[in-house]
């Protein structure tokens, strides 16, 4: 009886382990293997467009005296990645796109959807 258990055990196991193998992605999604998906370009992303409005002087480097809205300096500091107190472009976009990863979904555009009220 053990035996035809045991047996019965390592079938499915192994029944599972091959339906999991042969499985393929989704049509239209592609490898979640990070290196073969393309990086996508942050420069023209809203944190860093908006942040980048405040820069006054123009000259590419974004200083807390800079950002009126003190609800934005925590924003800043966190995009201050070597501490100097400026913020470079590239320190937006990178801030970027630690958030995207981190909270893909407010990518969205607009609002989410749902049901219609009446």
């Amino acid at each position: 009886m053990w035996k035809l258990t045991r047996l019965i055990a390592v079938v499915v196991l192994a029944a599972g382990i091959l339906s999991q193998a042969n499985a393929q992605p989704p049509k239209g999604k592609g490898p979640s293997d990070p290196d073969k998906v393309a990086a996508k370009d942050y420069a023209s992303s809203s944190i860093v467009t908006k942040m980048l409005a405040f820069n006054k002087k123009n000259d590419g480097k974004l200083t807390k005296d800079e950002v009126t809205d003190g609800r934005l300096h925590r924003l800043f500091e966190q995009a201050d990645a070597n501490k100097d107190g400026e913020v470079t472009k590239e320190e937006l976009m990178a801030l970027a796109a630690k958030l995207d990863a981190e909270f893909p979904a407010m990518e969205r555009k607009g609002p989410p959807k749902g049901p219609k009220m009446p």
